[in-house]
This record gives structure tokens, sequence and C-alpha cells, in this order.
């Protein structure tokens, strides 16, 4: 929300150029998510950091009782938080040391059906482009970017309720908002927007 602090200033707490969002409709997305986006179903992503504030066990519920979507999670593992979950069922994308154990992971949970690994990448905005819904699944949060990114691709943003999100998602409006603990409400929420 813009705030005037005097006559002559306002202060916005973040945001992103629009014009750096836009991307020609109809481009063919990246090679190693273009067999997902082929299979037709609706595509549920996240990207971002792969750290401890994002909630891997929400988005694995969620992944779970919606198994005719495909859930897509881009980001670098920056501080090896799955490695340090190893019981949590949860699904996670990015390069490193992981990927081996991840894959036998989506494959125990039986969610290769819907679960995809994809590489961290700098360029974003193809894949951002190919998903249907964005979900920030964080226990805490500033102001997001993720959120304000996927809003100028005009992607439609789930979130939990925690830190700046409320503020960026005005509920029922510009997206929906569940609570940070609550696996059924985002898998709810994923459906309804669906």
């Amino acid at each position: 929300r813009v705030q005037r602090i005097r006559p002559d200033a306002v202060l916005a707490p973040n945001g992103v150029r629009i014009e750096d969002f836009q991307i020609e409709p109809g481009g063919e997305p990246p090679p190693d998510l273009a067999p997902i986006v082929r299979r037709g179903r609706p595509i549920i992503g996240y990207y971002g950091a792969l750290a401890d504030w994002l909630d891997y066990e929400l988005v694995a519920f969620a992944a779970e009782r919606c198994p005719h979507l495909s859930f897509v999670l881009i980001g670098p593992d920056y501080d090896r938080t799955p490695g340090r979950l190893p019981q949590a069922r949860f699904v996670i994308v990015g390069s490193g040391a992981l990927r081996g154990e991840l894959n036998r992971l989506i494959g125990e949970l039986g969610l290769a059906g819907c679960a995809h690994i994809l590489d961290g990448r700098p360029d974003i905005l193809p894949v951002l482009a190919a998903l249907d819904i964005s979900v920030i699944s964080s226990r805490y949060e500033g102001c997001c970017n993720v959120i304000l990114e996927s809003m100028a691709m005009g992607k439609p943003v789930i979130a939990t309720a925690v830190g700046g999100n409320p503020e960026l998602v005005r509920a029922d409006a510009t997206g929906l908002l569940v609570g940070a603990d609550d696996p059924r409400a985002l898998a709810d929420a994923i459906v309804r927007l669906v």
C-alpha cells in the first residue's frame, strides 16, 4: 500500500515494473517444462528460495489431495532444509546434491505423476507464464516479491496469511489467503481456483 509520508513524497514498500513481466503469448515453455505443459493439467507452482520459511508439508498435502494437477516448485536450495526434514512429506525443486534423494522421495510418496523437479534458473518468466496458479506457502514473510511478480504476470495467487502477504493479497479480490498451518485450506483454495 502506498502511503503519503509528506506533501512531496510517498512510501511504496515494494513493487515491480509490470513491463518487465510481459511475455509473448503462446511462447514455448522451457524444454524441461514442455512435457508437463503438454499433459494439459493445470500447473500449480512456486518459485523462489527453497528454505525453512517455505512450508513443504502444506504443499505436499495439496499435491496428494489434488493428483489431477501438476505441481512445480523451482528454486535454489539455500539452506539445505530438505535434508533436515527427511520425514516430512514434501516435494522440492532445485539444483544440487539432493536431487537424487528428492526423486526417490517423490517416488516413495507416489507423487511422480504430479510433482516435478526443475532446476533453478535466472530467467523465470517463461516458467511463470506456464503456471496456472502461483502458490506461496510461507511460514513467515516480509513483502513477498513472488506475489508481486505473479500478479504482474496476471497469475492467480494463493498465499499464506503471514507477514506482508495480506497487504498484497486482498482475500477474494486479488487472490486467496489461507492459514499458515492449514493444509486442507490450501488444497481447498487450489481446487476452488482450478
